[in-house]
């Protein structure tokens, strides 16, 4: 099988897709020929190996329209697909529809799709995709025949558990997640400020990492920054890199992730890879997952109280407990998620006929 797999970008400092170099690395091991056709990007540096195509070198902005851009992507994603006898899309619908207009009836197509929402051109990629795959049946928004479910793919090697750290006294509460109301940034810091009025354990720091990305978050975010004004235990927001999350999950006491999309966010995954406990809402799709080691952290009612007793519950695990729950949440996360195990499958699937 001669595999391409189409992104938007390479780009490592990318805000959305910075971790999609560990997915080409976990293709690479299954289909060692793979071929990378990416929007935007940059060379690997260390893999010269690595068939990477480019459009548009160097995460360049173009300053032509779009809809010219938009045509020079599908010339080139026409020239860089010739060989090729499966594809794998990722995110983008158009991108799958494109490659089979490109390669034809014989190809197997697959698409990764992992939006909660209904994005242009879904439903006919749908149509003309082998398979399409995606997180969990449950967030997935259309009815599909084609539809395989293997989990989110997270980079265990990457996000490693760091008992030490989580243990620690000085250990913050994390909070890492875009700053969108959906994410509930407000009652996070609320629930935060409730917990440290009434503990009797040490007063810990509160993380904010995140960056908005539309007028609105702008708009979260100053209130946010505002209702922060002079705490010294409260970091303002902050933008990171991927890079940097292992790093921030690894030195966290726990995640609060009081998010309403209604699905298993992937930082909570990460968290949970790296041993390090998360406080969810119970109308999240991530409270199934939470609830299999620390029921303590599901808020029913989503309110800053609860929020604060969850802190205060999971904090308060003796260190013997403690321990075992963070070997647990790893496990758990390994076994349903890993990226190893999620590229192996998807490309027995594009194997299958190609």
């Amino acid at each position: 099988m001669k595999l391409a797999f189409v992104t938007a970008s390479v780009d490592p400092a990318h805000p959305t897709l910075a971790f999609t170099r560990s997915w080409v690395r976990a293709l690479q091991r299954e289909v060692p020929s793979l071929r990378v056709i990416s929007r935007e990007g940059t060379p690997f540096e260390g893999e010269p190996a690595l068939d990477l195509r480019v459009a548009f070198p160097g995460g360049h902005r173009s300053e032509q329209t779009s809809l010219l851009r938009r045509a020079q992507w599908a010339l080139f994603l026409r020239r860089e697909l010739r060989g090729c006898d499966a594809v794998l899309a990722h995110m983008v619908p158009r991108d799958a529809l494109w490659a089979r207009r490109c390669l034809g009836a014989s190809a197997r197509i697959g698409l990764w799709y992992a939006h909660g929402s209904v994005g242009k051109g879904l439903g006919k990629a749908l149509r003309a995709c082998d398979r399409v795959f995606t997180p969990s049946e449950r967030a997935f928004p259309m009815l599909a025949t084609n539809l395989c479910a293997f989990g989110h793919g997270i980079d265990l090697q990457a996000f490693a558990s760091r008992p030490a750290a989580i243990a620690a006294d000085d250990a913050p509460i994390l909070f890492a997640a875009r700053l969108s109301a959906t994410k509930e940034p407000e009652l996070a810091l609320a629930g935060y400020r409730i917990w440290r009025e009434r503990t009797r354990l040490a007063p810990r720091r509160l993380h904010f990492v995140g960056a908005p990305l539309t007028k609105d978050d702008r708009a979260l975010a100053a209130k946010l920054e505002a209702a922060i004004g002079g705490d010294a235990l409260v970091r303002a927001p902050r933008a990171a890199t991927w890079a940097e999350m292992p790093t921030l999950y690894g030195n966290a006491a726990l995640l609060l992730a009081p998010s309403r999309t209604g699905s298993l966010d992937k930082n909570v995954l990460e968290a949970h890879a790296c041993g390090v406990p998360a406080i969810v809402l119970a109308e999240s799709g991530a409270a199934e997952h939470v609830a299999h080691v620390d029921p303590e952290g599901i808020s029913a009612h989503a309110t800053p109280e609860e929020l604060a007793t969850a802190i205060e519950r999971l904090l308060a695990l003796p260190p013997e407990e403690a321990a075992r729950r963070a070997a647990r949440r790893r496990a758990l996360v390994a076994a349903e998620h890993d990226l190893v195990a999620l590229a192996r499958r998807i490309t027995g699937e594009l194997a299958h006929g190609a």
